[in-house]
């Protein structure tokens, strides 16, 4: 049924009766349908009306009793929605502009008034209404709309707000909509938004243009900020520019990615510093991602596997299974975990790697690849490897070692033992498992008693080096040591003992030999030096205590070494120990018999009633080497010198005496070997002033306080100088010119001899050389070799060197040698003697005739000279025996084709029978004493 059209209200607004009436009745022939007029005489009621009622269209006077002029059109114009026509008699020039500028719909004069031009404005209206209507209608429609929108709404025109909705409120948590209408639009921002916004905001005015959608931070009415997603579009409002805002809240979302980016950058951080790495495939399960950590891990870098499977990579090896297995299981879209592999990096090193990963699918349920993440597991790997090794070599030791391994319970009982056990101590392993260490009879704690180790384990202490004997069955001893420590499970709970075991059986008889060794002499099985004075000094204390006397025998072997040298030291050794028995034969059975170190004994006496019978002891022992000792079926007859200390007399110690009767035996030695000799205070100063006398040739030594003389040796015939003899002097400081035969002794004991000896070739040299350079006419040097440096097997090399050094022919040096030292060894001294001339040197045997030199070996010796014996020489002219010797030794010196000189020569008769008997070479005073090289240069004649 169609709408039934509304009748047009019509509000009639005049004052004067009559121009009402014309009007009303003009109305009622103009209007071309029904139609309602509604009369009011002021602006008052009009406005009343207009505000109470609908109305569609007001006819106006402008001048009313309570309004005059356009004023009055002003103020209805604010009361109505409505077109409004004004009805005046006023006609002043401007006044239709004025009112249609005000919002007059139409200007209508009185006097001109007529039904067509009411007629036209009512159509006019009729029109606008229906407009009106309309838009009412949708404004209705998009009040409702807004309303019930979702979205925050809100108009603002020139920067105020001016229409919010329901979700406007609630998103700005505004209970009612004063507390938003009326304020400027830029309050709801937060301030880092204002600016933004506010540019925004003027070119919407400006171009009246949608702006794109955009983000911003607003403040909610409560002060807390929140995002929203904003849409604009401009439009006028009552004439002034406007713009309907859409803001939805994105505060959850904001919120979400916010979590995502930090979850995202949580990732990142995790994948960048940690050691693992993550990685992705495709669905055709190509490498497509790998994080930093990988390059870190692998030894490569991601680019070279992007886009490759993970089996298509050289130099990779899975480490259990292979790769075909894995490659099933992606392919079944199946999860994994820890699947190891070893890769060779680009440096060159190996890679353990460690891969978990599990399948990606879509929305849809689509496979989409794999994610997951990888780890290095190099270093638990060759943990595991070195791991291995050592139990690798833990089972070698165990099994190779001499020691074995052993394991106890919480009960102490034996569960395990390795194969050393069986093969170290010949014993079954199966024998002690199961039982504790004191349940066995055959075997004893060294020291100490179970009891005392079984408190100790009980202690749960660890212990050291814990010794046990066991008796095995044919009765000997086999020593075993154990060590072992507590075993605590991870609750600290004790579990048993671990610890190794070893047959010791062997260190232990090589201490008990060591002790031996400790106390007695290895060769003869005599006391030793430290044994030696345990006992003299218990025979001191006692005799102090009885008191009695006690002796100390210090017993030397004369020329012991000769044996030594011409037998070898296995003959030497049998020596000593016959010579030990022999001791033993002559003392009593509480007596002590000792070997101190090399030819020497010493023997204690305890008990003596008189010192004197130690002389006793010392003659028994002097007889009983009277007898040949049988030495491999060779007799060998030796001698001793014996030096005897008595106490108390001697000293009241035990280094005392034995110092003492070591002082006696070397006079005795001195005097004529074979005999003892008592202890005197005499020998005791002797004894000093050598040791002085040693201390001060080493600083002689030092100091350079040694001397070359020299003494010429001429031809007897023309009395010319044919060479000289270097000798020996020693300047001291505080005694003066020392002679040879003072201190060359103190030397050979002393050792010094050797040193010495070197520099007085160096010096002859040194002084050859100098006598060259000055221009004198050179003769052989003669140096004499002492028997210590004539042994040295280096001696050709030092005297070559030293000639070298300074430019001497080995002509000019002549080498003087001991008959007595060519005869210790007269092998050796052929050997030396071939090898001394072969470095072209002269050899001449000093002091031929005072030894005891065999003819045989004599004729076998590469000599130059025999030098005669200055004894002989010098008794020649007085006495027939001194004189046969001389002759005769002229005589083999010719028949031997050896040079001939005479020593100590010092008279014209001297000259003169020597010269008869055919020596044709002599030194001595008669022809001039020993001098220092610088009183020789004149005697040498200049020239060559």
């Amino acid at each position: 049924m169609p709408e039934r059209a509304t009748p047009m209200r019509v509000l009639l607004v005049e004052d004067n009766a009559s121009d009402a009436m014309v009007a009303q009745a003009a109305v009622e022939r103009a209007a071309f349908g029904p139609a309602e007029i509604l009369r009011a005489d002021s602006l008052a009621k009009a406005i009343g009306i207009a505000g109470s009622s609908e109305v569609h269209l007001i006819l106006l006077d402008l001048n009313l009793p309570d309004s005059r002029d356009l004023s009055t059109l002003e103020r209805m114009r604010a009361a109505a929605r409505c077109p409004i026509i004004v009805i005046t008699s006023e006609d002043w020039p401007g006044l239709d502009e004025q009112a249609l500028e005000m919002g007059a719909y139409e200007i209508l004069h009185k006097g001109r008034l007529s039904t067509d031009a009411i007629a036209r404005v009512l159509r006019l209206a009729e029109g606008q209404r229906k407009v009106q209507a309309s838009l009412d209608s949708a404004e209705h429609r998009y009040r409702q709309l807004i309303e019930i929108a979702p979205d925050a709404i809100f108009v603002h025109s020139d920067w105020r707000i001016v229409l919010v909705n329901p979700a406007m409120l609630r998103l700005f948590r505004a209970e009612r909509a004063e507390q938003l209408l009326g304020h400027d639009v830029l309050e709801l921002m937060a301030p880092q938004s204002r600016e933004l916004v506010r540019e925004r905001i003027k070119r919407l005015y400006d171009t009246q243009q949608t702006v794109p959608l955009a983000e911003f931070e607003f403040l909610r009415a409560d002060g807390t900020p929140f995002s929203a997603e904003v849409t604009a579009v401009s439009f006028a409002y009552a004439g002034r520019p406007a713009a309907q805002v859409v803001a939805r809240d994105i505060t959850d979302r904001k919120n979400a990615e916010r979590a995502l980016r930090d979850s995202e950058a949580r990732f990142r951080s995790l994948t960048e510093l940690s050691s693992d790495w993550y990685w992705e495939q495709d669905q055709e399960l190509r490498i497509s991602f790998h994080s930093r950590g990988f390059a870190l891990s692998s030894g490569t870098t991601s680019d070279k596997l992007l886009g490759k499977r993970r089996w298509e990579e050289p130099n990779r090896l899975p480490l259990s299974g292979s790769w075909d297995e894995h490659r099933a299981t992606l392919e079944a879209r199946k999860p994994f975990r820890d699947f190891e592999y070893v890769r060779l990096g680009d440096d060159g090193k190996r890679h353990f790697l460690s891969l978990s990963g599990m399948p990606i699918f879509d929305a849809a349920g689509a496979f989409r690849g794999y994610r997951g993440v990888g780890r290095n597991i190099t270093e638990r790997k060759e943990s595991e490897q070195a791991l291995r090794r050592s139990e690798e070599r833990f089972r070698s030791l165990t099994e190779l070692s001499s020691d074995w391994y052993w394991e106890q319970d919480a009960e102490l009982r034996f569960t395990y033992v390795s194969s050393g056990f069986g093969e170290n101590s010949s014993h079954d392993p199966t024998r002690i498992l199961g039982k504790r260490r004191w349940e066995f009879e055959d075997v004893v704690p060294a020291s100490g008693t179970w009891d005392d180790h079984r408190k100790l384990l009980e202690a749960r202490q660890p212990f050291r080096d814990f010794e046990q004997i066991s008796i095995r069955a044919d009765g000997t001893r086999l020593y075993i040591s154990s060590s072992g420590q507590p075993v605590l499970d991870e609750a600290g709970t004790f579990i048993g003992y671990r610890g190794v075991g070893s047959n010791i059986t062997v260190r232990k008889v090589a201490e008990k030999r060591l002790a031996q060794l400790a106390q007695f002499d290895p060769v003869t099985g005599l006391p030793n030096r430290n044994l030696l004075h345990e006992r003299l000094d218990h025979a001191i204390a006692q005799s102090r205590r009885r008191g009695r006397g006690a002796g100390v025998l210090f017993v030397d072997l004369d020329r012991f070494k000769l044996v030594n040298d011409s037998h070898g030291h296995h003959v030497g050794d049998e020596l000593l120990r016959q010579v030990g028995r022999s001791l033993k034969d002559c003392v009593r059975r509480d007596d002590t018999v000792a070997r101190l170190s090399g030819d020497e004994f010493a023997v204690v006496i305890a008990d003596l009633a008189r010192s004197d019978d130690a002389a006793v002891v010392a003659q028994k022992i002097i007889d009983s080497f009277a007898a040949p000792f049988d030495l491999d079926g060779r007799e060998t007859f030796i001698t001793a010198s014996i030096g005897v200390a008595a106490f108390p007399q001697d000293g009241g110690d035990a280094a005392t005496l034995l110092q003492r009767a070591d002082v006696a035996m070397y006079r005795a030695k001195e005097s004529s070997r074979n005999a003892f000799c008592f202890y005197t205070a005499e020998m005791n100063a002797r004894t000093a002033s050598r040791l002085q006398l040693n201390t001060d040739l080493r600083r002689a030594l030092e100091r350079r306080e040694f001397r070359l003389h020299y003494q010429p040796k001429v031809n007897l015939a023309s009395g010319e100088m044919i060479g000289m003899e270097a000798l020996l002097r020693w300047q001291h400081a505080e005694r003066g010119l020392v002679m040879p035969l003072e201190f060359v002794p103190a030397l050979e004991d002393s050792g010094l001899i050797v040193a010495v000896g070197d520099w007085v070739i160096e010096e002859a040299c040194r002084q050859l050389r100098d006598w060259s350079r000055a221009g004198l006419r050179l003769t052989p040097v003669a140096v004499n070799l002492s028997a210590r440096q004539f042994r040295r097997r280096d001696i050709d090399q030092v005297i070559r060197r030293l000639l070298a050094e300074h430019g001497i022919a080995p002509g000019l040096l002549e080498l003087e040698i001991t008959e007595s030292s060519l005869m210790e060894d007269p092998k050796d001294a052929i050997r030396q003697l071939h090898t001394l001339r072969e470095a072209g040197l002269r050899i001449s045997v000093d002091d031929f005739g005072t030894g005891y030199s065999s003819l045989s070996y004599l004729t076998r010796l590469p000599l130059s000279t025999l030098k005669i014996d200055r004894t002989f020489v010098n008794a020649a002219t007085t006495e027939p025996n001194s004189a046969a010797i001389v002759k005769m030794v002229i005589d083999m010196a010719q028949r031997l084709k050896f040079d001939v000189v005479a020593e100590g020569i010092e008279s014209e008769q001297h000259v003169a029978f020597l010269r008869q008997h055919g020596c044709e070479q002599g030194q001595g005073y008669h022809f001039g004493r020993p001098v220092s090289a610088e009183a020789m240069a004149p005697r040498m004649k200049f020239g060559v």
